[in-house]
């Protein structure tokens, strides 16, 4: 499963549990190797201090988006040649 947090993508292994109104619960293994800034105040969690490892994640994901955004602009374009044909 990915999961987002603003721009950072990350493939991670998940367990599946009802959790009632909690949404996900991250592991201390998770948040020492992302030493995210997390402001428990304002439920905030910044992704401003990933490893290296992080960062091409993203990048790949951002080529991966575009990719697909391209690729479904040119089936458009070809669905409408041929409606314009027929």
């Amino acid at each position: 499963m990915n999961i987002f947090i603003k721009k950072h993508v990350e493939k991670v292994k998940i367990n599946v549990c009802n959790l009632e109104k909690t949404e996900i619960i991250l592991g201390m293994l998770w948040l020492v190797i992302h030493n995210s800034e997390i402001n428990w105040k304002i439920k905030e969690v910044k992704m401003t201090r990933c490893p290296p490892l992080c960062e091409k994640k993203v990048e790949i994901t951002k080529k991966v988006k575009k990719r697909k955004k391209r690729i479904q602009k040119n089936k458009l374009r070809r669905i409408n040649k041929r409606n314009k044909n027929d």
